[in-house]
């Protein structure tokens, strides 16, 4: 790595930690694009509770697979019993069942498949016959 790659890196860093030092959720936005920066932009995303869902999904469509990637391990992290809580209404269950689902079928690598599978487990049973909007969402893209 050169001096301005590293001065690069540090800068960038900056400006990632500056936008999640807004603690606003107007700056999904900004940090959405760059899940795979890491925890950092996973946390605060999911900090922000159910306002994050849609857009998190919507980077689970990015062209770049690290953006899968991190898009995947924030559904994950809205599971985990620190945020859970903030997610445990039947409409963010579907939507995160759906992103998992998503993951699952989609993931270049076994180790995000065997992620997405053990989130799945995480989420309460659904009906087979439940057709809901995650799912209309998820049936609409495709078309």
């Amino acid at each position: 790595m050169t001096g301005a790659d590293t001065q690069y890196g540090t800068y960038f860093e900056n400006v990632i930690t500056a936008v999640d030092a807004l603690n606003d959720p107007n700056s999904l936005g900004v940090l959405l694009p760059y899940l795979d920066a890491g925890n950092i932009v996973i946390n605060r995303a999911v900090s922000f509770g159910p306002t994050a869902l849609d857009p998190v999904l919507a980077a689970m469509y990015s062209p770049l697979p690290a953006v899968q990637a991190g898009a995947t391990f924030a559904l994950l992290a809205m599971l985990a019993p620190a945020n859970v809580a903030l997610f445990s209404d039947e409409t963010s269950q579907s939507k995160i069942r759906a992103g998992l689902t998503r993951a699952k079928s989609t993931a270049l690598l076994p180790f995000m498949r065997s992620q997405a599978e053990a989130g799945l487990v995480l989420l309460p049973p659904t009906i087979p016959s439940e057709f809901n909007c995650a799912d209309l969402a998820i049936t609409a893209r495709r078309s």
